[in-house]
């Protein structure tokens, strides 16, 4: 367990984020960039769950805010990250018993399309949670071939790409990561780096993606 920014690091592999309901979204975000989560179970003063914030509900924000504004240079995106992940987090969240296993989660996950399954007790209040990421880790020993999971339309974009139209892709496709083709080896958009980019102001949303010094 651990914690940053009043930000508490669950999961079996630090998986998803337990978060009050009065922070600010601009708050979370170096908590998801930190840890490398991409979910948040967001509770009230009670610790019961409210909603669940996933990193594509904050790229859906900004890359929102951005078409308003028409890609304005100026805009610093303060008034999207100031608000509370109360009013953009996914309600009512799909959630089982505090009882249910690691399978069961899967299962719901493969049926509702989502990455993230609280468990919840009898009041409501959060319990546990199970995200993609434990179900990869019980997979570790599959032998079937990679093809069998692996996704047959690749998405990717050239390196003079902005930063906020990978976000826009990324919502759009229910994708995290995008790889960015150019010279060299191509790189990887991941969805929590752009944001962290977003809400520390190092970057505005116009910026190539070739700029942001990615990771291989």
């Amino acid at each position: 367990m651990g914690a940053s920014r009043g930000c508490t690091v669950l999961g079996l592999r630090q998986s998803f984020l337990v978060v009050p309901e009065s922070a600010s979204v601009g708050s979370v975000v170096p908590c998801f960039w930190a840890s490398g989560a991409e979910h948040a179970a967001v509770v009230d003063r009670s610790g019961t769950l409210v909603c669940v914030l996933s990193v594509r509900d904050v790229a859906r924000l900004a890359a929102e805010a951005f078409e308003r504004q028409g890609l304005v240079e100026t805009s610093r995106l303060q008034g999207v990250f100031s608000v509370s992940v109360a009013e953009v987090c996914s309600r009512p969240p799909i959630t089982l018993p505090a009882g249910a296993g690691l399978d069961e989660a899967a299962c719901v996950m493969r049926e509702r399309g989502v990455g993230f399954v609280p468990l919840v007790g009898e009041g409501g209040e959060l319990v546990w949670g199970y995200s993609e990421a434990d179900v990869t880790a019980r997979a570790a020993g599959v032998t079937w071939p990679a093809l069998s999971y692996a996704t047959r339309r690749v998405i990717a974009l050239d390196g003079d790409a902005p930063l906020i139209e990978a976000l826009g892709l990324m919502v759009a496709y229910r994708v995290r990561r995008v790889p960015v083709l150019g010279a060299g080896a191509p790189r990887l958009a991941y969805i929590n780096d752009l944001l962290h980019a977003l809400a520390s102001g190092r970057a505005r949303g116009p910026e190539p993606l070739r700029s942001l010094g990615l990771p291989e």
